[in-house]
């Protein structure tokens, strides 16, 4: 028959209990072990053994497991100090990158309001300039408007002066006629040709077609001949007092012409 070790107990010859209470808690508290060893089992005696083998080999390694963690813990330390030694170079890394950036920003800023500035003063430049030469065209401008006005003012006393002679108004009826004189002669050559021309109306005053050049012209002088040069001479001779006047003022302001 089988016995049953289980809890069995070997030195149970033994009177047990702690010597002092505290040792006991003391033992059980600092290692983990029961001072009463007359109570251990089969079992407990084993467990022993398998611990007394591990701490064998903990004491049989004792150096080399101290120098494995110390190169461990080294490692760890000399990790941090890598932290440190980066961190230091690169918040200081950092503010020297964040000092440029300001610089350059400054920098940006300076050439920005620099560029807003002088294209300020050329607009107004540009406007001053507008505002000189606008000026200066009015000026011009009713400087012009006057001399022409004045001239003008001189030229129509001239020709209200001209109206208001008898002469002059003589010559103008005698022009009139003779224009509708020549109205008649053309309508009657319009409609009848030759024939038209030789009309008892026109009798004495017709004048006779003659060719030159390759052209039909009246032969002669006609009567009114003598009336249109006088009258144009008088027209002419106002006018060109006008045209000079106009040159004169041309020639003043530099417009055309030489002085």
């Amino acid at each position: 028959m089988a016995m049953d070790l289980t809890n069995a107990q070997v030195l149970d010859f033994l009177v047990g209990g702690s010597l002092i209470d505290s040792g006991g808690s003391l033992m059980q508290e600092k290692y983990n072990i029961s001072d009463d060893i007359t109570t251990y089992s089969i079992e407990q005696w084993a467990d022993l053994h398998d611990r007394s083998v591990k701490a064998q080999w903990f004491l049989d390694n004792y150096e080399e497991i101290k120098s494995k963690f110390e190169t461990v813990i080294n490692g760890q330390i000399k990790f941090r100090q890598f932290q440190g030694w980066l961190y230091d170079k690169g918040f200081k890394g950092a503010s020297k990158m964040k000092e440029a950036e300001v610089k350059a920003l400054i920098a940006e800023n300076d050439h920005r309001e620099a560029v807003s500035q002088q294209d300020y003063l050329l607009e107004k430049e540009k406007e001053r300039g507008t505002n000189e030469t606008s000026e200066f065209s009015r000026g011009v401008d009713a400087e012009i408007a006057n001399s022409i006005a004045a001239y003008k003012a001189s030229i129509d006393k001239d020709i209200a002066a001209l109206e208001g002679s008898p002469q002059f108004q003589s010559a103008i009826e005698e022009w009139k006629k003779s224009k509708s004189k020549e109205l008649t002669w053309a309508t009657a050559a319009l409609k009848g040709g030759a024939h038209g021309l030789a009309h008892p109306k026109f009798a004495g005053a017709e004048p006779q077609p003659t060719l030159r050049g390759g052209s039909w012209t009246w032969g002669g002088q006609r009567p009114t001949d003598s009336v249109n040069r006088d009258v144009a001479r008088t027209v002419n001779s106002v006018a060109s007092n006008f045209g000079r006047g106009l040159g004169r003022v041309s020639r003043f302001f530099g417009i055309g012409g030489k002085s």
